[in-house]
């Protein structure tokens, strides 16, 4: 019967994700007002796309939290709240304690001492059905904080410990598993539709989010609805592209599927271009098309040429041979030039090592190779030199073999092949022709029809001779700007397209063959066209179908049969039958017999509830019924969710008699204190009366009882008291009371200035005065009369019998010594005050009779006949 079923099941993978938000809704709330089913609605929307991403979507559609819905492992006791901060106006730093021993706590507070703000605090941590209230941060402080409070507990016989609770935070598990009952949360378990129904929380749960599904799928029926009926397309051609195409459009055709099936600008625009040509294919022989063909291609061939030619030497990758023929050769030419420096540096001739050199040094060697008659060379010691006909000394011959081992070095041969590499690729650039002259006829042919490509085939040609003058240059440049060659594309295109149309006519077969498939594309075009026209209107249909598909998915996320087997599955476990018995059981505990009533189990369309109706009568109960038996129905409630689910934790209630009649006050006291056998419970009440039975009740059956009270003092309230109000003490806690008070009053006294003791001692005989009182209410007349209580209690007037003449004097004269001193009469009649010994005095006689009477009333007394005496209290 648990509500952790139903959020087990709420969690589980498949459910949609809003059934969270709505379930956590129903936990705070209880029933939903129509705001929360728009808000939900608007949730769903946002899971199934309707609506924008939300950045709270996550959030709101998290896990629902099990916490104090779950199985209770071990049950957990309020011990008291302390270091309270920021609530309203409670003190801070207080400990409103609770006995740890005693199962019925009471706690009094008078309006405004904090008693609704400590039970607010109480709601908010713990678990209340219905929305928890607001609690407002320090109303006397500039600086709001964030209220917070320490919530004493005990797990089982555990060692206690202080959980801390935080406005808007998550509170502990065990926190969670104390349970408070009040006004606001007794309407959590009732609905009133026609008879008084009793819906247990789980089945409230689910009851609650079929009317929320009701709802979402009443919206998005609506909301189809609104849609309207598919869009009307254009008539195309039955079979064509462009009509499979609409017939087949869907939620899913795409944005390029759509643009695919539309004809571009361009396409449009060549129609007129392409009717020319089929009447002319139509209206020529293939011999005359394909001369005509022929002639167009070979007029353009020779300026493609031209450009190919260009670019075959100039391209990025020409250019960049080029560039790496030159990286090369200054490369090598460096390398070459610091070895010259070192075979030939510091001689005194200059030029040696120069290019003229090397040549004059050349045709020396092959003059001497070819004429003279077997001398080396270069000549060596002894021999004559070839040019100057001197001899040759052996340092010359050494300085001319370094001449020649300079002039054999790799190093040098690497550098002339280097430039010789780069002096013929630029060689070639140098004789690239640029002239265009003799394509003027073309280029001006082009540019009637086609003035952007003429133009651009002029500025690539203008381009690649920027590209030779920089490579040629000095010094040579190898970094361009891109050549362009859109110009050259569209002349090669063309070539390509006439060849293609003159193979295309090569026979009549053939020119037919053509002419159909000219038509067809010219048809598709027309098609296509249509839909470029009726764009706007196809894609607010495929909008439609999104959108109908989405609110489809919307309305089946509302189903409610899944929620409906689980209302079956929680009946057929038995844990409603087991509710209703359980729930009878607790309206007889109540004495529930007002009204005659049956209880049933109801339920259709996915709801069940107990039902509780007239006997034998169709008037509804609600028409007839108080609001203490409906109040009492929802305490029986309360009391058989608690039973069946096992549970031992603590319970808390606050105010639950609130403008109920005492009749209604006594079964509410008796069926709270007959609990406490079973678990710690908390009651907090502004009702002294109230307070009164519980007490009556708890002694009556000698159950232990706490009473403890809160205060306000000034501007702040919640100042806890150890012990109850004077008003709810007995004789004999009132003795103790006054006195604790005598060691004060005795030095008050014996201060010279007595105005305090006077002041302090009236009092202490309006105490004695209302203890008298309470004396002849509880003792000597035994409870047959008393102020807070509804009732007279018959049975003991055997007791009057036993008053005498004594009881009455006693009594009476001490009840008119307390009257005098508490009213100011002493200075009209010269009366002196009475000293603190004859205040003493007058206790101990007090404490002295009344000591007396209860030895005189535990003695058992048979029923008489009531003397009449008369106890006169002025």
């Amino acid at each position: 019967m648990s509500i952790k079923t139903v959020i087990e099941w709420v969690n589980a993978k498949g459910k949609p994700l809003w059934w969270r938000a709505a379930v956590k809704d129903i936990l705070d709330n209880g029933t939903l007002t129509g705001q929360h089913r728009n808000v939900l609605l608007e949730l769903a929307k946002t899971e199934h796309l309707i609506n924008s991403p939300d950045a709270l979507f996550a959030t709101k559609t998290a896990l629902v939290s099990d916490v104090g819905y779950n199985v209770e492992s071990e049950p957990v006791r309020l011990l008291g709240i302390s270091n309270t901060s920021n609530v309203a106006s409670l003190v801070q730093n207080q400990n409103l304690a609770f006995d740890a021993q005693t199962n019925l706590i009471v706690v009094y507070g008078n309006n405004g001492s904090g008693k609704s703000s400590y039970a607010k605090v109480l709601k908010n941590a713990c678990l209340t059905r219905g929305d928890a209230p607001e609690v407002i941060s320090n109303v006397y402080e500039n600086t709001k904080g964030i209220p917070s409070s320490e919530i004493n507990i005990q797990i089982s016989d555990k060692q206690p410990k202080a959980d801390v609770w935080v406005k808007n935070q998550a509170s502990s598990p065990e926190l969670k598993s104390i349970r408070v009952f009040d006004s606001k949360s007794a309407n959590h378990y009732l609905a009133k539709k026609g008879n008084v129904e009793y819906k247990p929380p789980a089945l409230k749960v689910l009851d609650e989010l079929i009317l929320v599904c009701n709802h979402v799928a009443k919206a998005s029926i609506t909301s189809v609805r609104a849609l309207g009926e598919q869009t009307t397309f254009p008539q195309l051609p039955t079979g064509s592209r462009s009509a499979i195409f609409l017939q087949k459009i869907n939620k899913d055709t795409t944005v390029e599927e759509l643009e695919k099936n539309c004809a571009s600008q361009v396409e449009v625009d060549s129609l007129t271009q392409l009717r020319k040509e089929l009447a002319e294919l139509q209206g020529s022989s293939p011999e005359d098309l394909r001369k005509k063909f022929k002639e167009q291609y070979q007029r353009l061939d020779p300026l493609i040429n031209h450009f190919d030619r260009l670019l075959k030497s100039t391209s990025n990758e020409a250019v960049l041979t080029i560039s790496k023929l030159f990286d090369t050769y200054k490369t090598t030419e460096t390398a070459a030039e610091v070895a010259r420096h070192q075979a030939l540096g510091g001689l005194p001739v200059e030029g040696i090592g120069s290019q003229v050199w090397k040549s004059m040094w050349q045709h020396v060697e092959e003059f001497i190779k070819h004429n003279g008659q077997g001398q080396s060379f270069p000549p060596v010691a002894g021999e004559s030199c070839p040019t100057c006909l001197q001899p040759i000394t052996e340092t010359t011959a050494k300085q001319l073999q370094k001449f020649n081992d300079y002039l054999k070095d790799k190093t040098q041969s690497e550098a002339d092949a280097a430039k010789k590499n780069f002096d013929q690729a630029v060689n070639c650039l140098g004789r690239l022709n640029f002239d265009l002259t003799a394509h003027e006829g073309v280029l001006s042919w082009i540019e009637g029809s086609k003035k952007e490509v003429a133009d651009s085939l002029r500025n690539l040609n203008a381009d690649i001779q920027k590209r030779v003058n920089g490579i040629i240059g000095k010094p040579a440049i190898f970094q361009f700007k891109e050549l362009v060659l859109n110009g050259l594309t569209w002349l090669k295109l063309q070539s390509e397209n006439f060849k293609k149309k003159e193979q295309e006519v090569k026979d009549d077969a053939a020119k037919q063959t053509t002419i159909t498939l000219l038509i067809n594309k010219i048809s598709d075009i027309e098609n296509r066209s249509q839909i470029t026209t009726n764009k706007a209107l196809i894609q607010n249909e495929i909008k439609r179908l999104k959108q109908l598909h989405l609110l489809e998915n919307l309305g089946l996320s509302a189903k409610i049969s899944s929620i409906t087997r689980k209302v079956n599955e929680i009946a057929k476990q038995g844990s409603v039958g087991k509710l209703q018995e359980t729930f009878v059981q607790e309206l007889k505990k109540l004495n529930f017999k007002h009204l005659e009533v049956q209880t049933a189990t109801s339920g259709k369309a996915g709801q069940s509830m107990l039902e509780i109706k007239l006997a034998n009568s169709e008037v509804k109960i609600p028409e007839i019924a108080s609001e203490g038996e409906q109040k009492c129905i929802a305490l029986a409630g309360f009391m058989a969710e608690l039973i069946v689910d096992n549970r031992k934790s603590a319970i808390v209630f606050d105010d639950p008699v609130n403008s109920l009649d005492h009749l209604w006050r006594e079964k509410f006291a008796n069926r709270i204190v007959e609990e406490s056998k079973n678990r710690q419970v908390v009651v907090l009440t502004h009702d002294l009366p109230f307070l009164k039975m519980l007490e009556d009740v708890a002694n009556q059956h000698q159950f232990p009882i706490s009473i403890s009270a809160i205060r306000r003092h000034g501007k702040l309230a919640g100042y806890p008291m150890v012990e109850p109000p004077w008003e709810a003490f007995n004789t004999n806690k009132r003795i103790k009371k006054l006195k604790t008070q005598l060691p004060e009053l005795k030095n008050q006294f014996n201060n010279p200035d007595q105005q305090q003791y006077i002041l302090s001692a009236k009092s202490f005989y309006d105490q004695m005065r209302k203890t008298w009182e309470r004396l002849v209410e509880e003792w000597l007349l035994k409870g047959v009369v008393e102020r807070f209580s509804y009732g007279v209690k018959t049975q003991n007037l055997k007791y009057i019998d036993t008053i005498d003449a004594n009881d009455n004097k006693i009594i009476s004269d001490a009840y008119a010594k307390c009257c005098k001193h508490v009213h100011d009469t002493a200075i009209a009649f010269g009366v002196s005050f009475p000293d603190f010994d004859e205040l003493e005095s007058d206790l101990t006689g007090l404490e002295s009779y009344f000591n007396d009477l209860k030895k005189r009333r535990e003695k058992p007394v048979p029923l008489g006949v009531p003397s009449g005496t008369q106890i006169e209290l002025n």
